[in-house]
């Protein structure tokens, strides 16, 4: 994952080296996001997962080519994780993350345009969250880096101001659950992934 990471880094700096680029195509700021996270199983579904409001907060930095096209890149910080229903009651599952969007974007109008790309993300803690307890789940990942992929709908509503709705799904899973019957036999596997809708605020100190 970190070649495709690095992989995605050069080809944006060869899209900026190859065009003629002008400083009122050039765009940057922050931006913050309300959140609802969840947790996909691809298989068996040991746990019933249901969303979990969270929050981002970004620096942002993009350049608009043409029209038509744009790109931006996004790193900051995201919760991820969900809530749990079980036998033996409610919890929390709460993941923070270090991410990092690449999305190209595409222009329907001046004000309004699609965006799409994949995120990538590298997990700094987690943990489980119950009224009574807590404890960490950091070492129960398979795997700390996250691949996923992101699209979303963007308005700007005034000259320094865009409002965004975006949904990201986990294309690497974080964790692999192997299922045996009573009898030792195996069953089958599950995997999970991490999945959230979002809805962001983007303010833009130069644009």
């Amino acid at each position: 994952m970190r070649k495709i990471l690095t992989l995605s880094i050069l080809v944006v700096f060869a899209l900026f080296s190859g065009i003629n680029i002008k400083a009122q195509g050039f765009k940057y700021g922050i931006e913050a996001g309300f959140d609802f996270a969840n947790i996909q199983f691809k298989g068996f579904n040991e746990k019933d997962y249901i969303l979990m409001p969270s929050y981002n907060f970004n620096l942002f930095a993009g350049y608009q080519f043409n029209k038509l096209i744009g790109f931006t890149i996004e790193p900051g910080f995201m919760q991820k994780g969900g809530l749990v229903k079980s036998w033996n009651g409610n919890f929390r599952v709460q993941k923070n993350y270090i991410q990092f969007p690449l999305l190209v974007d595409f222009y329907i109008t001046k004000r309004l345009y699609l965006s799409t790309g994949p995120e990538f993300a590298f997990l700094m803690s987690a943990q489980i969250w119950s009224s009574n307890w807590s404890g960490s789940i950091y070492d129960q990942h398979d795997t700390k880096f996250e691949f996923s992929g992101l699209i979303g709908i963007n308005y700007n509503i005034y000259k320094s101001f865009d409002i965004a709705f975006r949904y990201n799904h986990g294309i690497s899973n974080f964790k692999r659950i192997y299922m045996d019957a009573h009898d030792g036999s195996y069953m089958g596997e599950s995997r999970e992934y991490n999945q959230y809708f979002q809805l962001l605020v983007r303010y833009k100190i130069k644009s």
